[in-house]
């Protein structure tokens, strides 16, 4: 095996793979990646036997093979490397990798003792869908995925066909129990009888990354238990959640009826800012919404307090309300520019929030005592 790589192309592949491979596993070749010559590419694989990872991107071959290597340490290594090419060969049993003035002999195994990947060919359900469409939906529904490992079923992302105002949508869910974020797209040709999954945390956040580099068309497939996304020659596939994700839909408060409006970068920095008193894992804030403003406070037993107003549309009767800060926080991962809306019941109901001009996305997020 004798090929020379573009440094960067190289680090940006190992960077996904880095996410996917374990530090510590009981099996020594899942801590590697399988690098392997296919024509004029490279084909980079890795897996921790839940997720796998297949990247393919042009490089020069001089001559062709294959060869596991260890994934962190050569992450590390190619990091370090200046920008100039990257130049590996394997020989007596070691890979050799050079660039510039620096050279490193590294311990590799045999590439025929790695697991076999599959690319989801074989799987029965298929459709496609715009990369840009699968990243709205993770993106404006991740940071409510549980953290909670016993819950098994709320860690990840739930992605089912329903309907929404009459029309067929594919949707995204999410909840810790406290909060639920949502989202939908035009359901893709093909995937009307799309059956509901539950991709995993993991999954997600790998996924994410995945999509960021890729553009155009996604091809998912899917089975029973496995789903993989494929673009153009590199594709992700993943274990589904084995669960059964909970019927969400009752628990959306439509009735809502007082509506406040505020632009969303004033109102989520008032409560960055006001939170700052409080250490409290939970970082209590209070809401009081009356004449056109909102004003935000919280309480420190060991500190003081903090208070900070924002203006906003709202013509109903003044209305106390708390949340917890971390959670209003995390709106602002979603989109951080435009108008909020807030709807509200009372201070013991459950608050519907979306972005003004985004009826396609919303999150819910329950009220805690204050």
């Amino acid at each position: 095996m004798k090929i020379t790589l573009d440094k960067n192309i190289f680090l940006n592949a190992l960077n996904q793979a880095g996410g996917i491979v374990e530090r510590k596993h009981t099996m020594p070749i899942l801590a590697h990646i399988l690098l392997q010559t296919k024509d004029h590419c490279l084909v980079m694989s890795s897996t921790d036997l839940d997720i796998s990872l297949v990247e393919t991107f042009p490089i020069s071959v001089e001559e062709g093979g294959k060869v596991a290597l260890p994934a962190h340490l050569l992450n590390e290594i190619v990091r370090k490397l200046p920008d100039q090419p990257v130049y590996l060969t394997r020989t007596n049993g070691q890979a050799v990798l050079e660039c510039g003035a620096s050279k490193f002999n590294i311990s590799c195994l045999n590439g025929d003792d790695f697991p076999t990947i599959g690319d989801g060919d074989s799987y029965a359900f298929k459709f496609t869908i715009k990369a840009w469409e699968l990243r709205y939906l993770i993106d404006k529904t991740k940071f409510a995925m549980s953290m909670e490992e016993t819950r098994y079923n709320l860690n990840g992302i739930c992605l089912h066909v329903t309907e929404s105002k009459g029309q067929v949508v594919l949707r995204a869910a999410a909840t810790d129990s406290h909060r639920l974020a949502c989202a939908h797209v035009a359901v893709p040709e093909g995937a009307e009888s799309m059956p509901s999954i539950i991709l995993s945390r993991k999954t997600v956040l790998e996924l994410s990354k995945f999509l960021e580099k890729h553009e155009g068309d996604i091809q998912v497939a899917l089975s029973g238990f496995q789903a993989c996304f494929k673009a153009g020659d590199s594709f992700m596939s993943s274990r589904l959640i084995d669960g059964t994700f909970p019927d969400y839909e009752r628990l959306i408060p439509y009735e809502n009826q007082k509506m406040v409006v505020a632009d969303k970068k004033k109102f989520l920095e008032a409560v960055e800012r006001v939170s700052l008193i409080s250490f409290d894992k939970m970082r209590p804030i209070k809401l009081n919404i009356q004449d056109n403003r909102i004003d935000i406070s919280a309480p420190s037993s060991e500190f003081g307090s903090a208070k900070e107003s924002v203006d906003a549309q709202y013509d109903a009767e003044p209305l106390d309300i708390g949340f917890n800060g971390r959670y209003l926080m995390d709106l602002s991962h979603i989109s951080s520019e435009g108008n909020v809306e807030i709807r509200l019941q009372d201070s013991a109901t459950a608050a519907l929030i979306t972005d003004v001009g985004d009826d396609a996305s919303l999150t819910i997020l329950m009220p805690m005592r204050v």
